[in-house]
Parts: C-alpha cells; sequence; structure tokens
C-alpha cells in the first residue's frame, strides 16, 4: 500500500537491534540504574512504557517468540461477548499509519501481523 500522506509511519516495526535501541529498553534501563542507586533507602519509582500500545516497535527476538500463523484471529463479522457499545469503533487510531487503510475492513494478514506485534510488546 503506498503512503498515504498521514504522518504516524508504519503500524509495527521488527529490527535486529538490542533492547535498548526502542524507546522501553532505554526507560528500562534508565529504572534500573535509578534502582541502583537508592537500593538502600525508601523511595516511590513511577516507570512507564509505551509498549504494548501502537506503533509495535520491537526488536525482532520478542517477535520471533510467536508464531505467527497460530495467533488466534477476532472473528470480523462479531463483536466479542459483553462488548460495551464504545470497544465497537472504526479504529481511527489505528487508521492514522500509512500501512492501515483508511475505510473499510482491515486485510485479515493486517489483522494477523498487528495481533503478532501486539504479543511481540507484552
Amino acid at each position: 500500500m503506498p503512503p498515504t500522506g498521514r504522518g504516524k509511519g508504519k503500524a509495527t516495526e521488527r529490527a535486529e537491534v538490542p533492547d535498548n535501541a526502542y524507546i522501553d529498553g532505554q526507560v528500562a534501563e534508565a529504572a534500573v540504574g535509578f534502582l541502583r542507586t537508592v537500593r538502600h533507602r525508601p523511595f516511590f519509582l513511577a516507570v512507564g512504557f509505551r509498549r504494548p500500545h501502537l506503533p509495535f516497535s520491537v526488536p525482532d527476538k520478542y517477535w520471533a517468540m510467536y508464531d505467527r500463523d497460530s495467533l488466534p484471529l477476532p472473528d470480523p463479522e462479531r463483536a466479542p461477548g459483553n462488548a460495551p457499545p464504545v470497544a465497537l469503533h472504526d479504529s481511527v487510531e489505528l487508521r492514522g499509519y500509512t500501512d492501515v487503510p483508511t475505510t473499510g475492513p482491515i486485510p485479515r494478514d493486517k489483522v494477523r501481523e498487528l495481533i503478532h506485534g501486539y504479543y511481540a510488546g507484552i
């Protein structure tokens, strides 16, 4: 799918890089460094990670932990049981990425890729 002028880029990224190549790895390293400096006194530390939120930009080793073809897919014809109406939306945030169609159904291979990226992110 060609770029559409949307500014978010692709919804997933998979690269053979160390954990600290992405922001979550850098945040984890900073938190561990801080813990080493305060381990003998009371402290409070709040650490926030971006994953598993979009975009699913995750080192390859985490993608490799899951077989994409064996991951369960949602039924495109039916909402999950007990889903509140607010959950049934048109995925506006997701559709801002250049590799996701702006309207209509999201292709099954893209859905599978996104689910794989989510699993890699967690």
